[in-house]
């Protein structure tokens, strides 16, 4: 008997979350409706993402997606409630704030003493427990009861997860256990296999490493389907777990672009009507962890001492959130005079940014240290006119997508020498022009990647899982 058409989004990346996992899920779900394909979606309320901008949302209402939106518990921000009153009891009423003098100056970290000691080791521990896997933690109760409602209620047979946040899968694993359905993992990006986030420094890190391990090999277990989103993760899985049995169940959906908005014959070139005013490179998206530009501030430093007349020529311009790690890189701008060449913009909303991408000459894919990402901005910048500068590790799949899709050229994060040679190619007259592969560019179109999923699940239909 042939299973009813209808597929649940687990998922908090929906609008107005402006996460580039929002649009990995917005297109497959405006094609899977397409296709017949009744779709709900179990996500947060609006008010988990203060002051973002709907995406796509007008394709999804005229889709009638059917929305379910749920609260979550926060133990962190109970945690952080706590820790502030306990603050507050400890302070003497009489006690008189300390005036910060030119001398006296406020103390930004703890003391050296004090972040050694077992008192404050144990706070962070539990600090950062309180937000494993993920910030969506709080999430996983309400996605085991509200799911299980809704597959009974509507007799749905396909559930559909992505990640991270790795957070739904505990839920999910635990409602598979309890009730049938086919449980589909989308592995955007990878779980305790991530390059990233590898290192163990402290007890926190050994024991999230610990627990990522136990969590991720019970969930390719239990899973019907695991789809990763390259070849180079499916085979860092296949390698990791050689005897599990997960080969006959994964298979590859890559992110991709929505025809609609492309012309897959469009030359790539740098903005015409620029002149030879300046060469605006543009990096869209968060800059966190390891995706730091210092390697091409370095490298650009020294370039232009070589070259100051093109030097002076380029702009840099990141457009997005900047996390707490990575918030020295304004003084280091300044420092090194490179405030008038290098720009930090706030996020904007998704219409805005590409917008601003179309007004650049060059789109900067930033992925360092790990060969097993590729950033979804990625397949937003095959929607834009402008060739691609990645800076990636060699061999990595960022790089083998930008080399077979023709859409740009590759330097490598730890390589000065090929991050200046880039700045000596955009340098030259007359500008580079590029011709992407049309038939490769094909396979990255969202409605073809959406037929290939429903393949996947009639696989599955037909093997009785």
């Amino acid at each position: 008997m042939r299973r009813e058409k209808k597929i649940l989004f687990v998922t908090p990346h929906f609008p107005p979350s402006p996460s580039v996992g929002t649009q990995r899920m917005v297109k497959f779900m405006k094609y899977l409706k397409q296709d017949g394909w009744e779709v709900f979606v179990l996500t947060l309320k609006e008010k988990y993402y203060p002051g973002q901008q709907i995406v796509d949302y007008g394709v999804l209402l005229d889709s009638q997606v059917q929305v379910i939106r749920t609260g979550k518990i926060d133990p962190f921000l109970w945690w952080d409630r706590l820790k502030r009153f306990f603050r507050k009891k400890r302070k003497a009423p009489t006690e008189k704030p300390e005036k910060a003098t030119a001398t006296v100056k406020p103390k930004a970290k703890p003391e050296k003493s004090q972040r050694g000691s077992l008192f404050f080791q144990i706070k962070e521990f539990v600090t950062r427990m309180m937000q494993y896997p993920d910030r969506e933690n709080g999430w996983i109760i309400p996605v085991f009861f509200h799911a299980f409602r809704l597959i009974r209620k509507h007799k749905i047979p396909y559930v559909f997860s992505s990640s991270p946040p790795h957070s739904p899968y505990i839920a999910l694993n635990a409602l598979r256990r309890l009730i049938s359905f086919t449980y589909v993992t989308d592995f955007r990006d990878p779980w305790a296999r991530s390059q990233w986030s590898k290192e163990v420094r402290n007890l926190y890190e050994k024991t999230a490493r610990y627990l990522d391990l136990r969590y991720e090999e019970k969930t390719l277990k239990i899973a019907d389907v695991l789809i990763f989103n390259n070849d180079v993760l499916l085979q860092e899985y296949l390698s990791c777990y050689p005897n599990s049995g997960i080969r006959e169940k994964s298979a590859v959906l890559t992110n991709g672009f929505d025809p609609q908005f492309t012309d897959l014959k469009q030359v790539l070139a740098p903005k015409a009507t620029r002149g030879l005013d300046e060469i605006v490179i543009i990096h869209a998206g968060t800059l966190y962890k390891k995706r730091d530009p210092r390697k091409i501030f370095d490298a650009f430093i020294q370039f232009r001492e070589q070259q100051p007349e093109v030097a002076r020529r380029i702009r840099f311009k990141f457009l997005g959130h900047i996390t707490p790690d990575l918030q020295y890189l304004h003084a280091y701008v300044q420092e090194n005079q490179l405030s008038s060449q290098v720009e930090f913009l706030p996020s904007q909303p998704y219409e805005v940014a590409l917008a601003a991408m179309k007004d650049a000459d060059w789109l900067l894919i930033l992925q360092p240290v790990t060969r097993i990402q590729v950033p979804a901005k990625f397949f937003d910048y095959l929607t834009i006119p402008r060739p691609i500068w990645g800076v990636v590790e060699p061999h990595s799949i960022s790089e083998k997508l930008i080399h077979q899709l023709g859409v740009g050229v590759v330097s490598y994060n730890d390589s000065r020498k090929s991050l200046i040679e880039f700045f000596e190619f955009i340098g030259r007259e007359p500008q580079p022009r590029f011709q992407p592969d049309a038939s490769e560019m094909q396979k990255f179109m969202v409605p073809n990647i959406v037929r290939r999923l429903e393949e996947i699940l009639s696989t599955v239909e037909e093997r009785g899982d």
